[in-house]
């Protein structure tokens, strides 16, 4: 099976600002690209490593670069990272903060007092005698905490991560033994690939359901409306739009003057899912692109929804099934 590469030298390229390319399908994603989307310049080698990582997999044919699996991915990894910021969990807690997320481990107020702002004390407390960790003693607790752009926690998850991802790179770390190496560019992308594949049923990924991805990946709605937002711009980024081409895409797609307002809400959302649902399929030119889009003009566009029909994209066995198992 093919090794990790490494990182790669990365060409910029000129993105359109009116129109998508001819025959877009499966774009190569640059560095460029996430510092349109994420809106900085910072963190360059951890973008630089997402981007090899991707595009790594893209040559394998992984299905994680399709266009519609790689919005829901990206949006994801960006929404929990907070734009590639965070990669591991820093437990920095006051006591108002520990009482009301960990309140089962801190009932009163003093206890709370006494271990606020000990980040190392904090995890030893709260992740301790579970998910295969040790005692408080043990110190496993902060060894284990979150780890990774879509933070994996504790030993248990860092061994099957491990056994997993040796499946694919022989010559990755253990990183049951040092999880700090998960944070290291070349490493986080894979770490997010596990979770990812392991916790989001592809049939929300292929209807579009936004909602039911967010809670796949986090257990809930937080950071719901950042997550949107980062698909926005990952959407249109992939349709070869600006990160902020709303505007371009609704005119592209065929929207009534009248709807053409520039914001991106639950109706130009679902335009922009099924544009990258048939580059996904085939390649289109400009012209079937604006015939396929006005097939779901705004006014008739239906709700995402959990039971929508799979799309021919979907009935292809995903590669990470065919070679692991997990979540469909």
């Amino acid at each position: 099976m093919p090794r990790h590469v490494g990182l790669r030298a990365l060409t910029p390229i000129t993105i359109n600002q009116e129109a998508p390319p001819a025959g877009l399908f499966c774009m190569k994603l640059t560095v460029q690209h996430l510092h349109a989307i994420t809106g900085d310049t910072r963190n360059v080698a951890r973008k630089e490593g997402l981007v090899a990582f991707i595009n790594d997999m893209a040559a394998q044919k992984s299905d994680i670069e399709v266009p519609h699996n790689l919005a829901q991915f990206l949006s994801e990894v960006i929404t929990e990272s907070g734009n590639l910021r965070r990669v591991r969990e820093n437990m920095n807690y006051s006591a108002e903060r520990l009482r009301k997320i960990f309140g089962k481990y801190f009932k009163t107020d003093a206890q709370a007092a006494q271990y606020a702002r000990k980040p190392e004390k904090i995890a030893n407390r709260v992740y301790a005698n579970r998910m295969g960790n040790g005692s408080p003693q043990s110190g496993d607790g902060w060894k284990n905490r979150g780890a990774g752009y879509i933070q994996l926690t504790g030993h248990d998850n860092f061994v099957k991560m491990t056994a997993w991802a040796r499946r694919l790179f022989p010559d990755c770390p253990d990183f049951a033994t040092n999880p700090e190496r998960l944070t290291d560019p070349k490493w986080l992308g894979l770490g997010a690939l596990w979770y990812w594949v392991h916790r989001v049923p592809q049939r929300y990924i292929d209807a579009g359901n936004h909602e039911m991805v967010r809670r796949s990946v986090n257990g809930g709605l937080n950071g719901f409306s950042h997550k949107l937002k980062a698909y926005d711009k990952v959407a249109l980024t992939l349709l070869g739009y600006p990160a902020n081409g709303v505007t371009a895409f609704q005119k592209a797609a065929g929207f009534k003057p009248e709807q053409i307002d520039g914001v991106s809400g639950p109706m130009t959302r679902k335009a922009l899912h099924h544009a990258l649902l048939d580059k996904s399929k085939t390649k289109t030119s400009p012209a079937e692109f604006r015939r396929t889009a006005q097939r779901f003009e705004p006014t008739r566009l239906p709700a995402p929804v959990d039971h929508v029909p799979a799309t021919p994209t979907a009935k292809r066995t995903p590669w990470w099934k065919r070679i692991f198992g997990g979540t469909s």
